[in-house]
């Protein structure tokens, strides 16, 4: 589960978030392009601290053991929390129909089709089920 970020009055130390970039280097490092432009280019702090900030125009985004991966991989995952718990438009454009993110499958029976049947292809169904003539007295 990622957190939500924390909001900060004053930009936290450079030592827990050493790399600076903006949004566009981070998509290019992730392989992914990036589909929004104009505004004010987002910068985005990485480092390995454990909670993520959000301070006047930097987001700083801990990634805790994962700012040791290559990076890609580190690019992937910063993308990840910008999309899901800072909310970014520009983060969640870019990474909108690739499928890089699933959620875990719910605990239990698996679904039999992928997509909830039809009014038609219900009543198919239930009218080619056999009759049971159980009505012996």
């Amino acid at each position: 589960m990622i957190a939500p970020p924390k909001i900060a009055a004053s930009p936290p130390s450079r030592k827990a978030y050493p790399h600076l970039t903006d949004f566009a280097r981070l998509c290019e490092a992730a392989g992914i392009p990036s589909r929004v432009t104009g505004g004010d280019p987002l910068r985005v702090a990485l480092g390995p601290a454990q909670e993520s900030i959000r301070c006047d125009n930097i987001r700083y985004v801990g990634l805790g053991q994962d700012f040791a991966k290559p990076a890609r991989e580190k690019a992937l995952r910063a993308l990840e929390i910008l999309t899901h718990a800072f909310h970014e438009y520009a983060a969640r454009e870019a990474v909108c129909g690739r499928n890089l993110f699933s959620v875990p499958a719910k605990p239990g029976r698996p679904r039999s089709a992928g997509r909830p049947l039809s009014a038609a292809e219900r009543m198919r169904r239930m009218r080619a089920r056999p009759v049971r003539n159980d009505r012996s007295k």
